[in-house]
This record gives structure tokens, sequence and C-alpha cells, in this order.
């Protein structure tokens, strides 16, 4: 995957994340009309007194409806009680105009088992129609879908050699403090991958090591900007904000790639509307797992390289 697509995945992935009520709805609307632009309609929630009929998107080729569900906040009995209520009235309003039927939500850890029960007994009950629910994966399939000029038109333009040679503390300085509230090497691109032994010894998925290795090529101005700061304690008070964040992020059943895809959000990517913003975030984030404050180290450190 090459840097456009993958920085721009990156956003999305957070931006999907984060999102809720209609602002989810919105993106998947973008990325959806995007990826099929003579083939999805997004409709429009302000229907008059009909509303927009239990219909967040129609999918004209499959006779496809699609429901978006991203509350605040996620609980089982309300995801199950949305995706009945949704199905019935879909049902009503499109009737043979529909063939199939998705629901859309965001939650990062996946259907609970009741709600995949409640999926399958729903199946039972109406064998005319397709029902499916789409989370992460499957969106990621409808960004594969979409165009680099799409990707950029959505996503803005990822970091090049330019940008990354002209961060400077000036773009640190409001990543370090989202987080409380040096010359790169010639000819090193985009930096040395990470560690392969730590990457393994933490379960790290292959677009997880791309990030650090972006990271990799600012370290040396992180460290720079804490051995310059005028509070000589900030560095170590950063460490232990982000490992009380990872802590709790491990301890909440996330994976070691999604917990990194976390601890990006935390630390304010796609806050700064630049490129130079996010790739601040790279650095300093890359900086701590480094440091190990982030990550587990592995027993025997070996200057193993991840390929790229």
């Amino acid at each position: 995957m090459n840097h456009l697509r993958f920085c721009a995945l990156r956003t999305l992935e957070i931006r999907w994340l984060k999102a809720s009520g209609l602002e989810f709805q919105n993106l998947f609307a973008e990325v959806m009309a995007n990826a099929w632009p003579e083939d999805f309609q997004k409709v429009s929630p302000y229907g008059g007194s009909s509303g927009d009929l239990k219909c967040d998107g129609f999918l004209t080729s499959k006779k496809c409806v699609f429901q978006c569900y991203a509350p605040v906040s996620i609980r089982e009995r309300d995801v199950i009680g949305k995706i009945k209520a949704d199905l019935v009235g879909a049902v009503e309003h499109w009737q043979e105009r529909m063939a199939r039927w998705v629901f859309v939500y965001n939650d990062p850890r996946g259907p609970t088992a009741k709600v995949l029960q409640c999926i399958i007994d729903l199946r039972a009950d109406h064998p005319g129609i397709e029902i499916e629910m789409w989370t992460w994966p499957q969106i990621r399939e409808q960004f594969e879908e979409l165009s680099d000029d799409a990707v950029t038109d959505l996503f803005g333009y990822p970091p090049t050699s330019a940008s990354v040679d002209d961060l400077s503390f000036h773009h640190l300085r409001p990543v370090v403090e989202q987080i409380a509230k040096g010359e790169p090497s010639p000819g090193d691109e985009f930096g040395k991958p990470p560690s392969v032994t730590k990457l393994q010894k933490n379960s790290l998925d292959a677009e997880s090591a791309e990030f650090l290795r972006l990271g990799r090529r600012r370290v040396g101005l992180v460290e720079d900007y804490f051995e310059q700061h005028h509070d000589p304690t900030l560095g170590d008070s950063i460490a232990k904000t982000m490992q009380a964040q990872y802590q709790m992020l491990s301890d909440s059943g996330l994976d070691a790639s999604q917990v990194l895809l976390e601890l990006q959000k935390f630390a304010g990517w796609g806050a700064g509307g630049n490129v130079s913003h996010d790739f601040a975030v790279l650095a300093v984030i890359t900086y701590f797992f480094d440091r190990c404050d982030i990550y587990e180290d592995p027993d025997e450190e070996t200057d193993g390289t991840v390929e790229s």
C-alpha cells in the first residue's frame, strides 16, 4: 500500500471509531458514494414527517438498504433493540424494493454473542432478505474501491519527505499539549523499521509496523524537544500519561494494533487539520514506543528489521 492510501486508511479508521450519530452516517455515505458513484444513493434524514424511512443509504444494484448506528456509548441491549426496530421498519417501508439489509456500526470490539444470535434469528424470520452486519473490516473493503483521486479528496495528501523534513518543535508542541491535557539521516527517506522482535513480542500487524517506521524518522527531534524544554520533567510526565493510557487500553481487551490506533486518537491524529500535525503524532508515539514506555520490551533486543 502506498503512503497516500496508508495514511488515508489510518485517518478513515480513526474517524470511523470516533464518529457518532449523524457524523458517522455522513462518513459512511461519503465513502460509499465515492466508492460506488453510479450505484450508491445517500438518503437525507430530513424527509419531512416520514423521515428517512429507516434507510441511511441505498445501493441500487443490490437493492440494499443500509442503516447506520453509532451512539456515544454502545450497550448490547440497545444494539439489539436498534437492529430489530430498524429491520422491521425497513421491511415495512421498502417491501419488494429491498432484497438486502445491512446494519452498519463502529464498535471496535465487534458484535457480542447475543447480537450475533439476534442477526441469526432475524435471518430465519426473513428468509427472503439478505441480512448483514458491517463493522470496520467491511468498511475497509469499501475503501479499497476508492480511486487515488477520491482518497485525496476525502482525506487529503499524506506526509512527504519534504513535509517530514520541515517538522519542527512548533508541530510537536500541540501534540505534547494534547497528551498532557534534529535532522533526519541523509538518504533515510522514512526511517528504519522498528525491531522485528518487539513487533512480534507485542503482536503488532504490518500496518502498525509501517506507522512506527514512518514515525522513526523524527524520533530524534522529539528527544531534543523534551531535553531542551524549560521543564526538565516534561518528558517523564508525558511518559507516565502514555503508560497509563496504554495500560487502560490494553486492559480493555483491545488487541495490540487496536491499542496503537487508540493511542493515535489520544495523541490527536487528525485534530490539527494538516499532515505535519499527524506526522508529529507519529513521531511522538514512536518515541515512547522505542523508549519502551508503551508496549512490552522483548527479552533480548536484536537488530532485525521489518521488510516494507
